[in-house]
């Protein structure tokens, strides 16, 4: 998979998980585990799901599952969900929404989710435009959490 050469994820993982995952060992695994099939099959169903049920108008929020399996890599798996929504047919505008603002919506913050006065400043300064390419939220040139800059 190409986005497991991007510098954006091979920064992110443990060196270690990332060598296991390059192994040709770790590829017959995968090859070999029953579950292999019906996983490609639940994430196809799942990525079709999604645009349904967001058409629908149901609100789709990110999940806090970052880092809870190592597969769950922080940092990246958010940029990650972003890439998905896009193959799910969710446009750019739409997958940060359901980011920020819906995420914020759902868990009842009304103190986040978006730019404006009285809200906390939680955003990120990029690169280039993810709203001509998704992989440019990738592009982080700076970080603000509550109004101050993350070094």
């Amino acid at each position: 998979m190409a986005w497991m050469e991007e510098p954006f994820f091979t920064q992110a993982v443990d060196p270690a998980l990332l060598q296991r995952w390059r192994s040709p060992l770790y590829a017959k695994e995968m090859q070999a585990n029953p579950n292999t099939p019906k996983n490609k099959a639940a994430a196809i169903t799942g990525q079709r799901n999604l645009k349904t049920l967001f058409d629908a108008g149901v609100k789709i929020a990110f999940g806090t599952d970052s880092g809870a399996l190592p597969t769950r890599i922080p940092g990246f798996a958010e940029h990650r969900e972003l890439q998905l929504m896009l193959r799910s047919g969710l446009s750019p505008m739409d997958a940060i929404v359901c980011a920020t603002k819906t995420s914020a919506e759902v868990i009842g913050a009304t103190d986040r989710g978006t730019l404006e006065p009285g809200k906390l400043a939680d955003f990120i300064v990029l690169d280039g435009n993810p709203l001509e390419e998704i992989h440019n939220t990738t592009r982080i040139d700076v970080i603000y959490h509550n109004g101050k800059r993350v070094r």
